[in-house]
């Protein structure tokens, strides 16, 4: 079994299947935009999953406003 050091980011995948570095701006391949999606993160209101580039709670629809209170 292999095990990535936590020091080493993953790739990311383009929309059009391709992976890319995780600091690229554009896909290698076909030059679209690639959106950074940061790792899911837990709402401290009510410990749901969010995507990590969600602005508000899927489940309690607490913003990022509101959660910079519970830090």
């Amino acid at each position: 079994m292999c095990f990535r050091p936590a020091s080493v980011s993953k790739p990311v995948r383009c929309a059009c299947g391709t992976l890319n570095p995780p600091d690229s701006g554009k896909c290698r391949k076909c030059g679209a935009e690639i959106e950074m999606v940061l790792e899911p993160i837990p709402c401290p209101r009510c410990a749901a999953i969010n995507d990590g580039n969600a602005k508000v709670c899927v489940e309690c629809g607490l913003t990022e406003e509101q959660a910079a209170k519970y830090m």
